[in-house]
C-alpha cells in the first residue's frame, strides 16, 4: 500500500505492472484513461487493470489544500485465486452481471472499509502477513462482487472464453469427488 499526498493540480499516477486498486480518500480526481475521462470523490476507488489511468487532474483540493489517495497493489495471483475460490454462483453471477446493483453499491462501500481495515492492522505492533492476505482476499472479493468485478476478470483472464473458464470451475468444485477427465 502506498499512500500519496499531492498538492498540484496535475499528478502521475502509480507505475506499476500489477493491477492496483487507487482509493481517493479526501478531495476530488479526475481521471484520464485510454479510454475517457472518469471523475471519483473521497470514498471511490478505481481499479488499474480495467482501464490504466495514464494521469490525473485533482478536480477539488481538501479542506487542508491537499489531495489524499492509497494505491493498494494486488497481484494476479490473489486476483485469480480470490475468484476460483468463489461460491459457483456469485461467479456466474458476476459474469452475466445479474448482481443487484444495491448490492454492487454496498460492496463498493465494503473495498473502502475494509481498505481503511487493511491500513490500521498494518500499524499494528503485532502486524500479520496472514492479517494482510486475508484482508485482502475481501478487498478483492468486495471489488469483483463491486461494480468493477465483471471488467477486472475479464481484463485478469484477457480472454473472451472467461465464461467457461468459471463454468467448468464450477463444475470441478461440484463434482471433485468423481472421477473426471480433463476432456
Amino acid at each position: 500500500m502506498t499512500a500519496y499526498r499531492f498538492t498540484d493540480e496535475k499528478i502521475d499516477m502509480p507505475k506499476s505492472g500489477k493491477p492496483y486498486l487507487y482509493v481517493v480518500l479526501d478531495g476530488a480526481l479526475r481521471l484520464h484513461t485510454p479510454s475517457g475521462i472518469m471523475d471519483y470523490m473521497a470514498g471511490q476507488y478505481s481499479v488499474s487493470r480495467i482501464d490504466t489511468p495514464l494521469y490525473g487532474t485533482i478536480v477539488s483540493f481538501s479542506e487542508k489544500q491537499d489531495f489524499l489517495a492509497v494505491a493498494l497493489d494486488m497481484s494476479l495471483d490473489e486476483i485469480v485465486s480470490s475468484a476460483l475460490d468463489l461460491d459457483n454462483d456469485i461467479t456466474e453471477k458476476i459474469m452475466k452481471e445479474m448482481v443487484p446493483e444495491q448490492e454492487q453499491v454496498l460492496a463498493d462501500v465494503s473495498v473502502i472499509r475494509a481498505v481503511y481495515r487493511l491500513f490500521a492492522a498494518m500499524k499494528q505492533p503485532l502486524g500479520s502477513e496472514y492479517i494482510r492476505r486475508n484482508i485482502m482476499r475481501e478487498i478483492i472479493y468486495y471489488v469483483l462482487c463491486g461494480s468493477c468485478g465483471k471488467p477486472l476478470l475479464r481484463s485478469v483472464a484477457n480472454i473472451r472464453q472467461i465464461d467457461e473458464i468459471y463454468a467448468a470451475n464450477s463444475w470441478i468444485k461440484e463434482n471433485f469427488r468423481s472421477p473426471f477427465t480433463v476432456e
